[in-house]
Formats: C-alpha cells, sequence, structure tokens
C-alpha cells in the first residue's frame, strides 16, 4: 500500500532518465526508447515524475502547442497500477491545463487498452475520432481511438 504523504510529482530531469525507461518498458508493449525520452527531456515537452520516496514510479510527457497539449505518454510501474496512481497524473495534467490557460487536451489510445480509456472518461474524455492502424502489435497492427479534453 503506497501512502500518499509519501508521493511527489515533480518536473523530470535528466537524471530521472534511467528510472522513466524501466518504468516505461515495464508498462507498455511498444515502449518509447531511451533517445526518445532524453529528447522529450531536452525538447519543447513537458515531462513529469511520479516518485514514491524517491523512487520514481510513473511519468507524464505532454507537447503544448499554442492553447492545446498533447498527452504523449503516461506510465505507472505495473506493480503499482489500479492504486489511483494514472488518476493523480491526469490531475496534475488537468491542473497543469488551467494554470496555462490551455484550453484543450488530445491523445491517442490503443483501441483495446480499456483501462487507459476508462481513466480518460472519468476525466471528460471524449472519443473523437479513430486513426486506422496506429500502433504496432504482436499480430499486425490497431487501431489508435483520439480523444480530446476541454475546458
Amino acid at each position: 500500500m503506497i501512502n500518499s504523504n509519501d508521493l511527489v510529482i515533480v518536473p523530470a530531469d535528466i537524471l530521472d532518465l534511467k528510472s522513466m525507461l524501466a518504468v516505461e518498458q515495464a508498462s507498455h508493449q511498444h515502449p518509447w526508447s531511451e533517445n526518445m525520452l532524453a529528447e522529450s527531456l531536452n525538447g519543447e515537452h513537458r515531462c513529469w515524475v511520479l516518485k514514491h520516496k524517491k523512487q520514481v514510479i510513473g511519468h507524464l510527457i505532454v507537447l503544448p502547442v499554442f492553447d492545446q497539449v498533447e498527452l504523449l505518454d503516461i506510465a505507472v510501474c505495473p506493480q503499482q497500477q489500479g492504486m489511483g496512481l494514472g488518476r493523480l497524473l491526469m490531475e496534475h495534467l488537468i491542473q497543469f491545463v488551467k494554470d496555462n490557460h490551455i484550453v484543450s487536451i488530445f491523445l491517442e489510445v490503443r483501441q483495446s487498452n480499456k483501462t487507459a480509456m476508462k481513466l480518460y472518461q472519468n476525466f471528460d474524455f471524449e472519443e473523437i475520432g479513430v486513426r486506422k492502424n496506429y500502433y504496432p502489435c504482436k499480430q499486425g497492427r490497431e487501431d489508435a481511438v483520439v480523444m480530446q479534453f476541454t475546458l
């Protein structure tokens, strides 16, 4: 059980890269590479890590563009999934959006990722389209559901 007093969400930096990569690899069937994560830390992206007692157990990567944000990556260690930590990361993102006068968030999610879709729907994201054959999967490709949150 994780005590919420031991959790903190802070901007990610290069020292978090290896831990972010470990979370990424454990959480996704087609994870971002170390290079992709490093580029996000050094680019126009905004990156945060969720830490429990100084250990990275999740992260969130977005790309702000004018008055919109694209949610590029969200991950929580599999051992800590189902404890509301994805919700904490999404609450952090919504607060960032409000604080920065951003009007909408866009994301793509694997059509098969019902857990993530339910999380987004709980934050009032709406399905606005489908990108056919967007994600690689074990047997071919999988559609992405495009979702939007609007303040």
